[in-house]
């Protein structure tokens, strides 16, 4: 049985409770990006102060703050 959104008690909150299920605001796809790997080596150059590491036996990108 789907019931309607209930917004938590503050107004200007992105998050509605529905079904018991706690939900953020729905925002559209972005379609800048279509191969994965461009998206991964943007966002790695756009903060050079952290490391990345993607490992091929574990299909995981490993990152964390140097």
């Amino acid at each position: 049985m789907k019931t309607e959104p209930d917004f938590v008690d503050q107004s200007d909150t992105d998050f509605i409770i529905q079904d018991n299920i706690l939900k953020g605001k729905e925002v559209p796809l972005s379609t800048e990006y279509t191969n994965i790997g461009k998206l991964l080596l943007d966002r790695m150059k756009a903060k050079p102060d952290l490391v990345g590491q993607i490992s091929n036996d574990f299909y995981e990108l490993i990152a964390r703050i140097q």
